[in-house]
């Protein structure tokens, strides 16, 4: 009854009902054994059946632990970006995300230790994808940045005076 009351007064179209969410998250994780029909086996199977994905076996130790990194990264996503200032973290630089995504100034996530330096250093995934290690900042700076950690980059761009907020 509560979806019909869903449908018919909060909302029309039940799939943006948060019933309706909670109970189509929880069908999906008894059936799969997670949240998301995406990522349970029986989806990666289905996508290397079909030539789409590339099996796990064929791929790289580094590989897969960024793929976990990333995965573990777009959870913090939206929170990153709603307690964002709209500057870049590193040169406190006004971006835009209404610019092309190649343009300088558009906004990405960095991992502030990098995903390359976790994965040598033995540092588990959830802790380079965790919000602590996440920012946002500019193309340019993501590019520039590489490899390097927050404090090197950070000496970096003061070293050739780039302006800096640290």
């Amino acid at each position: 009854m509560k979806y019909i009351f869903c449908i018919f007064v909060k909302n029309d179209n039940p799939s943006k009902c948060e019933e309706f969410k909670e109970k189509r998250a929880q069908t999906i994780f008894d059936r799969y054994g997670t949240y998301h029909y995406s990522t349970s086996r029986e989806y990666r199977l289905l996508k290397e059946k079909l030539n789409e994905w590339i099996p796990l076996e064929q791929k790289t130790e580094f590989e897969i632990y960024s793929k976990n990194v990333w995965n573990e990264t777009k959870k913090y996503k939206k929170e990153l970006f709603s307690n964002w200032n709209h500057k870049c973290y590193y040169t406190n630089v006004k971006l835009d995300k209404n610019q092309h995504y190649n343009n300088e100034t558009y906004p990405t996530i960095d991992h502030k230790i990098c995903v390359f330096y976790g994965f040598n250093n033995n540092i588990d995934y959830k802790e380079i994808g965790d919000i602590s290690n996440l920012c946002i900042c500019s193309r340019w700076a993501n590019r520039k940045k590489q490899i390097m950690d927050e404090d090197k980059f950070v000496k970096y761009l003061n070293e050739n005076n780039f302006f800096n907020k640290k």
